[in-house]
């Protein structure tokens, strides 16, 4: 019996021990204290931020590596190493924080990751980041100098004007990118698609189209993607970076993408048959560029406009000289809510205010709700506009002739300046930047 019951014990004496070991091996070798910021401190960006933290423990670690993560554990910033750090004191390091080019990736954390013989013990601290607001800085104006040859205006806030660059070839298309801060500007003679650096105010790279019909029609920025339509019947994605193709949509033979829109899954192409003139809308999955659907329609497409749901595009055209608007789904490749005003053939239209749009029509400018399918006068014109533009921030609606400018202010319309040139304008972009 007593030999049971010493057995018994000797049994727990070592279940106890091997317990202890393997409870002292889980205690962490160095203990990490974050000083400052406080946990869960919003941080607004771009903005550069100072990360104070303090080291103790058993063990010096080889080195510490400092990181703002996402949810997915991804460096949004990169990383900052601080090798044979000392313990027990105050250890700071600097990181400049960039805007996200997507602020909805939470929960983010401050990860210090301490490396001891060869592990990792990370440690994870919550904060939040959020964007600052876009703040309008002006616009560049795209204006035609002589045959071939384009100029590059930036007009401030204050429209004071200052050149930008020249660049041979006639104007076809543009779009910008407020977050890479960067001009993208597609020409013909040359057919080139050229990105422009707005902070170094130089050109980056420039590449052409692809045959056997080497032009672009259209060409539309997309987080790091930039999309080209082209005369050879397809629409590539190249890196904002490099400007490598990274996506090539199937190859319509006999239809020439004319315009586009880029949404959240699908790329719509706004496509003329060659052989009989025939149109239609094209979608595309962005992810592979594979064919989904052609809808067969009958009117001219003015322009591609965003609508609220990501999904969907709002579509502005003519059908049979009166103006039509209506939403098209690629999801169902059906139209929703098509309206015509009955007001003449639109020449051109552009987002507004949440909900609403600015479009012209017969030397007229109209505000249209599209929830209420309602337009509404606002101006009349001195004239038939080349486009119509609408600055959010500041409220201000440009409409722009061959050679000249006039900005009204919204919603009375009072004349605020008119810019007038010698040479014919061919287009325009805003540009905002975080402050």
């Amino acid at each position: 019996m007593t030999r049971n019951i010493s057995s018994v014990l000797i049994f727990f004496l070592l279940l106890w021990a091997f317990a202890s070991c393997r409870k002292t091996d889980d205690v962490p070798l160095a203990q990490v204290e974050l000083i400052s910021p406080d946990e869960n401190t919003l941080l607004r960006l771009p903005d550069t931020v100072k990360i104070s933290f303090k080291i103790t423990g058993e063990q010096v670690p080889d080195y510490v590596v400092l990181s703002i993560v996402n949810r997915n554990y991804i460096p949004l910033f990169g990383n900052k190493y601080i090798h044979t750090p000392e313990m027990g004191v105050e250890l700071t390091e600097t990181m400049v924080l960039h805007a996200l080019q997507d602020a909805g990736e939470v929960p983010y954390y401050i990860l210090i990751s301490a490396s001891i013989h060869g592990e990792s013990q990370n440690n994870y601290f919550p904060v939040q980041l959020t964007n600052k607001p876009l703040e309008y800085q002006g616009f560049y104006l795209f204006v035609k100098t002589s045959v071939n040859q384009m100029n590059i205006t930036f007009y401030n806030r204050e429209l004071e004007p200052v050149s930008f660059t020249q660049i041979s070839g006639n104007y076809i298309a543009s779009s910008i990118s407020n977050y890479y801060e960067k001009l993208y500007f597609t020409t013909d003679i040359p057919a080139k698609l050229r990105t422009f650096s707005l902070t170094e105010q130089q050109q980056l790279w420039e590449t052409e189209p692809l045959f056997p019909y080497p032009f672009y029609t259209d060409v539309q920025a997309d987080a790091d993607w930039i999309y080209a339509a082209m005369g050879n019947g397809q629409i590539t994605a190249y890196s904002g970076l490099t400007g490598q193709p990274k996506l090539v949509t199937e190859r319509l033979a006999d239809s020439i993408p004319e315009q586009m829109a880029v949404l959240d899954e699908f790329v719509i192409g706004f496509y003329r048959s060659k052989i009989n003139g025939h149109r239609s809308l094209v979608s595309f999955y962005k992810v592979s560029g594979v064919k989904k659907c052609l809808y067969p329609v009958d009117f001219e497409l003015v322009t591609f406009l965003a609508d609220k749901d990501p999904s969907k595009a709002v579509v502005v055209g003519n059908h049979e000289n009166e103006g039509l608007i209506t939403v098209f789904d690629p999801y169902k490749n059906s139209f929703e809510g098509t309206i015509q005003p009955g007001v003449g053939s639109i020449v051109a239209a552009c987002e507004a205010w949440e909900g609403s749009y600015l479009f012209a029509a017969a030397g007229k400018l109209y505000a249209y709700q599209i929830d209420q399918h309602q337009e509404k006068l606002i101006k009349v014109l001195e004239d038939i506009p080349v486009d119509v533009l609408y600055e959010n921030v500041s409220g201000t609606v440009f409409v722009f002739y061959p050679h000249s400018l006039q900005l009204y202010a919204y919603p009375l319309m009072t004349e605020i300046a008119e810019i007038a040139l010698e040479s014919e304008i061919k287009g325009m972009e805003f540009f905002y930047r975080y402050e």
